[in-house]
């Protein structure tokens, strides 16, 4: 960005907010509830930037829009938490120089009144498919492997599989698939592959290595011919992961550490959590429309076997994912950067724009990416996390939220018949 009249460096931007952090430290706790949740944070933030504004237009000619969105963003989540809405929730914006805005309102724990910060743990669930997705197109950019190898190159016991066939008379037969399953076929969903097969759909998976589950799921009936429908498949993403483990040699966990992870300084971010972590661990909640109130979950409920630190612990791909907004946001940042980080590169702009095109055929109605939604990097989870980072304009959201559940809005929707 050119640094001369009529633009305001991304520097100066970031001094502001550390100095605004440093006023707002000084607060009592008390203060700090308010400067998060109320209107003092509100009408002092806003006062503050508009002197800010007022100054940077006189002297730089600054877009309205710069403060604009952290302001809406602000008053937004403040409001939905004063009105009830969230529990706790986070927001940033994010470019290839690092976080342009966060907007921060409520809590960690309601009942605890430990608030939400960017250093807060939470399950990302299905957001991390994204990252599965990232860590097997960084074995393609190596030449080690294709989206179009068949599974069965890489497990040999996936090579004879079988499908679920409706019979004329409504009686189901099991028959052998036609097409070959690719690990293309696995990341977009069109497999096959039920979401997870027999009693492991209501069974946590961290305690079963990729190995065994991806046998459990070479004896399951597909639901369909490969590459001919698309349903949503934890099993696919797991089974990636495996793929992942045998050709880079090492456990999937620490692939994606050392070759994601770690390089962004992504410290808090992994599928079990020591103590310190656990001890910043968002809650979740579901809204009770009837009490008009936030009920904590006291456990994840597709983690409920082994304890968050347990070293048995496996990585389950398709949503096992622990992170803070902080660390999510250096994975967002490197996106939008087309794949560097501090001079690094980590993953090709070519797949990146792999994993966010539409991998779904023309005849398949639902259009997806690899382990991605379609236009932007990145996928949402099951307690409300999200990613999206639009690789053209270079700028990304990280959405932090620990909902099970219907918002409330739609649970009153649903109660008046709307």
């Amino acid at each position: 960005m050119p640094r001369g009249r009529g633009f305001l460096s991304y520097n100066k931007i970031e001094g502001w907010s550390k100095n605004m952090t440093q006023i707002e430290q000084q607060n009592s706790k008390t203060e700090k509830i308010n400067v998060l949740c109320g209107n003092n944070f509100l009408k002092r933030n806003l006062y503050l930037k508009t002197c800010m504004f007022i100054f940077s237009l006189f002297f730089y000619g600054l877009p309205i829009a710069v403060w604009a969105d952290t302001n809406s963003d602000q008053a937004d989540l403040s409001r939905r938490f004063n009105e009830g809405k969230i529990p706790g929730a986070i927001r940033i914006i994010v470019g290839p120089e690092g976080i342009r805005s966060t907007a921060i309102a409520g809590f960690a724990d309601v009942e605890e009144k430990k608030l939400l910060s960017t250093d807060s743990i939470f399950w990302m669930a299905s957001t991390g498919k994204t990252v599965t997705a990232m860590a097997f197109m960084i074995l393609v950019d190596e030449k080690k492997a294709s989206l179009d190898d068949t599974v069965a190159k890489y497990l040999p016991y996936m090579k004879t599989l079988y499908r679920e066939c409706q019979q004329a008379d409504g009686s189901k037969k099991i028959v052998p698939l036609k097409n070959v399953v690719t690990i293309r076929h696995l990341l977009s969903h069109t497999s096959g592959l039920n979401w997870l097969p027999g009693f492991f759909q209501n069974q946590e998976l961290s305690y079963i290595s990729l190995e065994t589950q991806t046998h459990v799921y070479a004896a399951s009936a597909f639901k369909f011919e490969p590459g001919t429908d698309w349903s949503y498949s934890n099993a696919g993403i797991n089974t990636v992961g495996r793929i992942i483990e045998v050709i880079s040699g090492m456990p999937y966990e620490q692939f994606v550490k050392e070759r994601i992870f770690e390089p962004l300084g992504m410290n808090n971010t992994g599928y079990q959590l020591n103590e310190a972590q656990i001890a910043r661990l968002a809650m979740g909640y579901s809204y009770d429309a009837d009490k008009k109130k936030w009920i904590k979950h006291t456990a994840i409920d597709q983690m409920s076997i082994l304890p968050y630190n347990s070293q048995n612990r496996h990585s389950e791909c398709g949503g096992g994912l622990f992170s803070t907004p902080a660390d999510m946001a250096k994975l967002a940042q490197m996106i939008a950067n087309h794949g560097k980080f501090n001079g690094n590169n980590i993953i090709s702009l070519e797949s990146l724009h792999e994993i966010c095109k539409r991998q779904t055929s023309s005849t398949i109605k639902k259009s997806y990416g690899l382990g991605s939604s379609v236009g932007t990097v990145g996928h949402g989870g099951a307690w409300g996390t999200s990613m999206s980072v639009d690789l053209d304009k270079q700028q990304g959201s990280i959405w932090m939220v620990q909902k099970a559940g219907k918002w409330p809005e739609d649970l009153e929707s649903q109660a008046s018949g709307k």
